[in-house]
């Protein structure tokens, strides 16, 4: 998903400003023990504005090496505060991600990837229209986000009626 799926959707649909995505951490810690603190790791990263650039090094690089030492190496890379981040990652970066395990588990998702495809409503809420739940291919996830904007613009034209 992070290799081949995501670049392919994030070039058709996000950097159009089509698509907005939501990252949200589901460690699976029986067969990933490091996974947990992998998420918080991103979280705070994000405090520093570099969500994504912690993301694609825990997933696009060495996912073996999420001890501190691995870590760090990581957060010197990316030019990120050692001091801020190391307060941050067992205390609010730790509870991002129970958080959203909690979520996960409020709206049934075991499992890694799961996508929420819907429309942004208002209030910051998503009426989820399609999910999708393990490796799908980028044409079938692109295919389920299609039909959600076109769903949702052909509902705008007959509110307007």
């Amino acid at each position: 998903m992070a290799r081949d799926t995501m670049p392919l959707v994030e070039a058709k649909y996000v950097a159009t400003g089509r698509l907005l995505v939501v990252f949200k951490h589901l460690p699976l810690e029986p067969i990933h023990q490091a996974a947990a603190r992998a998420g918080a790791a991103a979280e705070c990263a994000a405090r520093q504005d570099a969500f994504w650039d912690m993301h694609d090094e825990l997933f696009l690089s060495q996912q073996r090496q999420l001890d501190e030492r691995g870590l760090l190496r990581r957060v010197d890379a990316l030019g990120l505060n050692h001091d801020e981040f190391l307060r941050c990652l067992d205390t609010d970066g730790r509870q991002r991600v129970a958080d959203d395990v909690g979520l996960a588990k409020s709206i049934g998702i075991a499992s890694t990837p799961t996508y929420l495809i819907g429309e942004l409503l208002p209030d910051r809420r998503v009426q989820v229209r399609h999910r999708l739940a393990g490796s799908v291919s980028a044409e079938t996830l692109g295919t389920a986000i299609d039909d959600t904007m076109v769903r949702e613009q052909q509902a705008r034209v007959t509110e307007h009626r």
